[in-house]
């Protein structure tokens, strides 16, 4: 069987946040979540992707480190910016 081929626009297209339209690896929230969040969030496992704001609101509570599985991409792969260091768990030296 030959591996499906994709051209940079749908490679881009991929990271756009299926509620509100920001390039989630632009912003730098390209993560993971345990499978059970993301069904209760209304997601299948090709169903797109969700920046942490739409996703935190479909599921209507803020992220916890125990959502998100110990896996490389969500921590340490791609930079972070606050809000998802804050949900994983890390905390900015004073």
């Amino acid at each position: 069987m030959m591996k499906q081929q994709y051209n940079e626009a749908e490679i881009a297209a991929r990271f756009i946040c299926v509620d509100c339209s920001v390039d989630t690896c632009e912003s730098n929230e390209y993560y993971m979540v345990q499978d059970a969040v993301w069904k209760e969030a209304g997601m299948t496992p090709d169903g797109g992707m969700l920046c942490l704001g739409c996703l935190e609101d479909r599921l209507k509570r803020q992220l916890k480190p125990h959502d998100f599985p110990d896996y490389p991409i969500n921590h340490g792969v791609f930079p972070r910016f606050d809000r998802m260091m804050n949900r994983l768990g890390y905390r900015r030296a004073a």
